[in-house]
């Protein structure tokens, strides 16, 4: 069970290292293409968190989430904004697995 809590957290220090790092890039570094699966830091943003998010989900029972129009990824200040409220959820969802017990179902859906 320290498993969860531990791989959790790893989670979200890592992801909250690569948040870190953005706070100092300029529109330009932003929005540049890069290349790569993810052409841009905006881009590879975007799908980090869109993942977080739809793992998140599924660990609350919902199979298949649609990302909410509310997600707005535009700069660091959006980013954060929408990324600190996940990491916060995903802990309480996990704790509350830990406490349940894991041998609950989690649905996936491909």
């Amino acid at each position: 069970m320290e498993n969860i809590s531990f791989l959790v957290d790893y989670h979200i220090w890592a992801h909250t290292k690569v948040l870190n790092q953005l706070q100092t890039a300029t529109t330009e570094e932003w929005n540049k293409n890069l290349g790569g699966s993810f052409p841009s830091l905006h881009e590879l943003c975007k799908h980090l968190i869109s993942a977080d998010y739809r793992w998140l989900q599924r660990w609350k029972g919902v199979p298949l989430a649609s990302i909410p129009d509310t997600f707005i990824f535009g700069s660091y200040t959006q980013v954060t904004a929408v990324w600190q409220p996940i990491f916060a959820e995903m802990k309480t969802v996990s704790e509350d697995f830990i406490q349940k017990g894991i041998d609950q179902p989690i649905n996936f859906v491909t």
